[in-house]
């Protein structure tokens, strides 16, 4: 029997916060505030592609996902 686990403890998730806060960051930048520091590009590369792989190792892992076509 499998426990369940909190919701914080879910790499996947933290992996879609990150994506999806880098990006809004990046538009808020872009169109509102051009001052804010950039994120630098050798870490956005690296933490988007581990968030990445992390999203499709969780796809491949799920055990009730329906399979891919």
């Amino acid at each position: 029997m499998e426990k369940e686990k909190s919701w914080y403890q879910s790499k996947t998730l933290w992996a879609a916060i990150y994506i999806i806060s880098a990006t809004a960051y990046k538009g808020v930048k872009e169109m509102l505030v051009p001052s804010l520091p950039d994120i630098p590009p050798i870490v956005d590369t690296i933490i988007s592609t581990l968030c990445g792989a992390q999203v499709v190792k969780a796809r491949l892992n799920s055990q009730n996902a329906a399979p891919i076509a």
